[in-house]
């Protein structure tokens, strides 16, 4: 087996990692995670509530992962909002996982469009609509407002709503800290921006610099590289299955 005996740790929230935990258990791969961040709902204020109450202005709403699609459901619960399917709003997600959030949450809201990353989706959207004006609404969080920046097609307006925003985790020992540093690990894996930011805040770069990097998908690469690092493996699409493969081959 390609992963017997290697060594990976796990940069992400805890709940997300049982999947890439089993699937390395079963190919013999140690798998460790260091918990990056926890999430929190933001309070809601008079500009996210108004946003939020005009959603039928919107022509799509976007979601690009499934903590946006909780924490949406979590305002539209509070604020009795309507569906958003019966508004008629179309729906656009990024990932097969977020696909799979709106599903449970809001059982008669197809997916229209689907793509691997946001800028990607937000680009198909606006190609789908020639010589027409689009509005969007992306429910996210904070960070990704820094983090994520998009370019915009001259036919779109989104508006960019913060719901949540992401904390770094707490309550690491320094003997665990130590550990992360001193081990030599074959892949980091980190699943997001926010991830490497609450992973660089508790340990430090340093550890960073000889690294293998590993990244769920091309946007956490590309901001991990603006800050002056390599990433040697991405997955493809932001599935654990495309980052096996990846660690598979690369290891």
């Amino acid at each position: 087996m390609p992963l017997h005996n290697k060594k990976i740790l796990i940069c992400r929230p805890p709940d997300k990692c049982r999947e890439l935990l089993a699937a390395l258990a079963e190919r013999q791969a140690q798998g460790v995670v260091f918990a990056t961040s926890t999430l929190e709902i933001l309070p809601c204020n008079a500009a996210l509530r108004d946003a939020l109450e005009q959603l039928a202005t919107y022509d799509w709403v976007v979601f690009a992962s499934p903590y946006g699609v909780e924490a949406f459901c979590h305002f539209a619960d509070s604020l009795s909002l309507p569906a958003p399917d019966v508004l008629g709003c179309a729906l656009g997600v990024v990932g097969d996982k977020t696909a799979a959030a709106v599903s449970v949450k809001f059982q008669g809201w197809s997916v229209r469009q689907r793509a691997d990353n946001l800028q990607t989706l937000l680009d198909n959207i606006a190609s789908g609509a020639p010589g027409k004006m689009v509005r969007a609404l992306n429910p996210t969080s904070r960070d990704s407002l820094d983090k994520i920046p998009v370019q915009l097609a001259k036919n779109l307006t989104l508006e960019r709503l913060p719901l949540y925003l992401s904390k770094p985790a707490t309550g690491h020992t320094p003997e665990e800290l130590g550990r992360i540093r001193q081990e030599r690990w074959d892949a980091i894996v980190f699943g997001s921006p926010s991830c490497y930011d609450s992973f660089v805040a508790a340990v430090g770069s340093d550890c960073l610099r000889n690294a293998t990097l590993a990244t769920l998908g091309a946007t956490t690469q590309k901001y991990i590289i603006a800050q002056g690092f390599s990433v040697t493996i991405v997955a493809k699409r932001p599935t654990v299955a495309e980052l096996l493969t990846a660690l598979e081959i690369l290891l």
